[in-house]
């Protein structure tokens, strides 16, 4: 059996790699199955990468932006799926960046141009025709985060990091009151979006938590803390355990 993460971008695919591997027993592979070959061209925040557990195989491929879903899934994913049923399970993992969730839904899903059920929190059946015009099904999962509120991935990990010591709780809240008092005067020319404050309030969090590793890439970042022991963490992942 083979199942499929898509994720936005490039950090949410190392920190749900990170995750799946600490807290579900995945293995990073540097291929995938026999007869499976599945690579994008790595650039635009597009990657992937292949983890096994058992007889089972996981890809992790970032699309390279919430509008990314449905090209992606048409140039790497939807010929193997035609021509070999090669995934059983596809999850969807976006940031809620301010939309409600029939939005986010109904944006997720008119990417597509052959599927049309993706739901929040739901596992739903998806049919297909494959290569010899035979009906097939493959189970579907859209995970908005964070969960029950608005937010990015930023948003989780903030939580997550704020929630492991009192310390981290403090440091958390005055680097967001930094932050906001920043983009309101000096840098206004540079934080112009929410979202951007987001990013802002994470990178000033991880300068003062490993301020030895404040010139590592985020990625390095991210896999320098024990999010496998958050409960935020578990909580917003719960899903794919069932991977």
């Amino acid at each position: 059996m083979n199942e499929l993460i898509l994720c936005e971008g490039k950090t949410d695919a190392i920190l749900l790699g990170y995750y799946m591997s600490k807290s579900m027993g995945w293995m990073f592979r540097k291929k995938g199955p026999n007869g499976l070959h599945i690579e994008c061209e790595k650039k635009n925040d597009q990657n992937t990468a292949w983890y096994q557990k058992e007889e089972r195989y996981l890809l992790i491929a970032s699309v390279g932006g919430h509008t990314r879903f449905g090209d992606f899934f048409d140039n790497y994913i939807k010929r193997p799926i035609v021509d070999g049923n090669s995934f059983q399970k596809i999850v969807i993992v976006t940031d809620a960046d301010g939309e409600s969730i029939p939005d986010t839904e109904s944006f997720i899903n008119e990417q597509f141009t052959s599927l049309s059920d993706f739901r929040n929190g739901k596992w739903t059946q998806q049919q297909y025709c494959d290569g010899f015009a035979k009906e097939q099904v493959f189970q579907s999962f859209l995970l908005v985060i964070p969960i029950n509120k608005q937010g990015a991935l930023e948003t989780v990990l903030l939580d997550a990091l704020s929630g492991m010591s009192k310390s981290n709780n403090i440091i958390v809240s005055e680097s967001k009151n930094f932050v906001y008092k920043m983009r309101n005067g000096a840098g206004r020319e540079y934080i112009k979006s929410d979202r951007l404050e987001l990013k802002s309030q994470l990178n000033v969090t991880f300068a003062i938590i490993s301020p030895q590793k404040v010139f590592d890439y985020i990625e390095d970042l991210i896999r320098s803390v024990d999010w496998e022991n958050s409960e935020i963490i578990r909580s917003c992942f719960y899903e794919l355990g069932t991977l």
